[in-house]
């Protein structure tokens, strides 16, 4: 705790610096706003350099081994088998075309979501611009939407997640735009929607974001109509009211229907199939709100402190974001909340239709990776209400905003920067040493009788990743493992940490403890 203190201390120290050269124009003999462009784009550099490293360095996981095997190296035919909800159909689909062209190593096939990360940046570039003038603050906020290790895990994995929040993020940004101009700005609306769309085919977790999108399109609609020149034909006029909604959607419910022809139906298949696994049964903020606070926290050591902190500023948020939009719903203000109101109805429906879900179809509640679009849906709308209390004429609005929403920017990127990694991810960690394994029983068995096949008994997470590497690199030594685990005799035994007791209770060999997973290899002593 001490050394975290005296890292917010310097940067802290270092943040004040910036903020009086960013917002002082004539000091800093320089444009405010070509600051603000410098430092995202080496801030964006610097995390596109990061995640292209890793997608470069880690270890081939768990899931990209079962997708990979099932669906890429398997060919055309069975790139959109919708009876798995491990096929992430759109990134399978640039996994394979990756695959044709660069070949099927770890960076080939993680390539689309690093592309998907920089157009995650550009979004959230665009997005932050358009709402904080203020330089220093708007640099704030870019971090607050880009500083987050989990988040970071997923764009450089061959996953979906990645492609998802992209198109998410793309999906808000022309949404948003849409409010900025002539009521319904149908363009800008028919990309929102389609982005959203294309966020599904990435990642099916994704649909009720998308479903959502279209409620808040619904309830804006809504409001302009009760409050434009007709208002008074329609007000307290429920039937009315929908006739038009519905006669006013004529520009986009083609795209709709031609989405959920596609979408539901895959949907509804991963629902019966059983392959709708994942998840708690817990609640929604024990399970879902619980596993991306300690996603977030990425196994650090001051958990208690990251979560107490992470839940009151949800808690702030959210009480916070109500009370604003109460004020414009009274008329009681004149600034403009609708960008917080569209993120917020969108949050609070998603959220809602995942409860809903879970208590008519039994689907469990999402936990860290298929639930991590509320990191960025919660996210963007922390930035908006930031944006918004700026606005505001009361100097504590403002100074509060802005101080919250700088500690919040200097936490997180420090957490990021000290969570930093090239040997794992949070949520497949286990995967981090199997690459590292290989090579090292290769290297063994040159130092104890030359290459021969040898049968590796291994737990059984290990067997899709262990594949992969025998699939592409071909190792001559090596066999296709299996998961039936470790009670038979094989001539070398890879496990986890605790598989240690039935492991000892072989005439074995110990060769190696993994130092980040605690992963065991052992050779037979026969």
């Amino acid at each position: 705790m001490s050394r975290i203190a005296g890292e917010l201390d310097v940067a802290c120290w270092a943040v004040f610096r910036l903020y009086t050269v960013m917002n002082d124009g004539s000091a800093a003999g320089c444009d405010r706003n070509r600051i603000y462009f410098l430092l995202a784009v080496a801030i964006s550099l610097c995390l596109v350099c990061y995640t292209a490293a890793r997608a470069c360095l880690l270890s081939f996981v768990h899931d990209e081994g079962v997708t990979y095997l099932m669906f890429v190296m398997m060919g055309p035919k069975a790139l959109f088998d919708c009876y798995s909800a491990n096929n992430h159909f759109l990134n399978t689909f640039l996994m394979y075309a990756a695959s044709k062209v660069f070949g099927a190593g770890e960076f080939a096939l993680r390539l689309p979501n690093v592309m998907a990360h920089i157009a995650y940046i550009a979004a959230s570039y665009f997005l932050v611009r358009r709402y904080l003038k203020n330089a220093f603050l708007a640099v704030c906020a870019f971090l607050v939407l880009n500083m987050n290790p989990l988040v970071l895990d997923f764009f450089s994995l061959a996953r979906g997640y990645g492609l998802a929040m992209a198109f998410m993020m793309w999906s808000l940004c022309f949404f948003l735009r849409a409010l900025g101009k002539e009521w319904p700005d149908q363009r800008s609306l028919l990309s929102s929607f389609w982005c959203a769309g294309l966020a599904v085919f990435a990642n099916i977790a994704f649909l009720n974001y998308m479903l959502s999108l279209v409620l808040a399109y619904i309830v804006i609609d809504a409001c302009v109509l009760v409050k434009g020149k007709d208002g008074e034909a329609y007000a307290g006029n429920f039937y009315r009211i929908m006739v038009k909604l519905l006669a006013r959607t004529k520009f986009f419910y083609k795209h709709l229907i031609l989405m959920l022809l596609v979408i539901l139906p895959l949907a509804i298949n991963f629902k019966f199939s059983g392959t709708l696994y994942y998840g708690g049964q817990g609640g929604f903020w024990a399970d879902t709100v619980g596993s991306l606070l300690a996603g977030s926290n990425y196994g650090q050591a001051y958990l208690p402190v990251f979560i107490a902190l992470s839940a009151v500023l949800i808690v702030l948020v959210a009480v916070a974001a109500v009370y604003l939009l109460a004020l414009q719903l009274t008329g009681r203000t004149n600034h403009d909340f609708v960008a917080l109101g569209v993120v917020f109805i969108v949050t609070v429906c998603t959220a809602g239709l995942t409860v809903l879900q879970h208590y008519l179809l039994g689907t469990p509640y999402p936990m860290d990776r298929t639930a991590i679009f509320f990191i960025v849906l919660f996210s963007v709308m922390a930035v908006l209400l930031a944006a918004g209390l700026v606005s505001m004429e009361r100097r504590i609005a403002r100074a509060g905003s802005a101080f919250v929403l700088a500690v919040w920017a200097i936490g997180m990127s420090c957490h990021t920067i000290g969570s930093a990694n090239l040997d794992h991810t949070f949520v497949w960690k286990y995967c981090a040493d199997v690459k590292q394994m290989i090579v090292d029983v290769g290297a063994d068995l040159d130092r104890h009788g030359g290459q021969r096949k040898i049968e590796l008994g291994i737990n059984w997470l290990f067997e899709p990743s262990i594949n992969y590497y025998y699939a592409v690199r071909e190792p001559s030594w090596l066999q296709i493992v299996t998961r039936d685990g470790i009670a038979g005799d094989y001539d070398y035994y890879y496990v986890r940490p605790e598989d240690r007791a039935q492991l000892l209770a072989k005439d074995v060999e110990m060769l190696k403890e993994y130092p980040v997973t605690g992963n065991i290899l052992a050779r037979r002593k026969k």
